[in-house]
């Protein structure tokens, strides 16, 4: 059994896109659908991590990045296999260019 890990940037990538949705956007039922579904997501991932695609990058990464979508968003994560941990580390809009995205 995996236990979930979340780095700070992916729990501030959380709170600035559902408060972006809710606050300025004045949505505050598509964030909290969208808190919702990245729950349900999460706990995909839990389950099953090597069941997300390995996302390809340009340049060299530390970690081999698995990426589950949610709506219009990817959540990256990797596995640590020593530990039994899967670390969350981003949320990022699918429409954004990801290989500048930085980890």
């Amino acid at each position: 059994m995996y236990i979930l890990k979340f780095l700070d940037q992916y729990l501030t990538d959380v709170a600035l896109t559902l408060g972006y949705i809710s606050n300025v956007l004045f949505n505050y039922d598509a964030s909290v659908n969208l808190k919702k579904a990245i729950d349900e997501k999460l706990d995909e991932i839990e389950k099953h991590p090597y069941f997300f695609t390995i996302h390809s990058w340009k340049k060299k990464h530390d970690h081999e990045y698995r990426k589950a979508k949610v709506k219009n968003y990817y959540i990256f994560f990797y596995v640590d296999e020593d530990n039994k941990d899967i670390i969350i580390a981003r949320l990022v809009y699918v429409g954004r260019n990801l290989n500048n995205i930085e980890f």
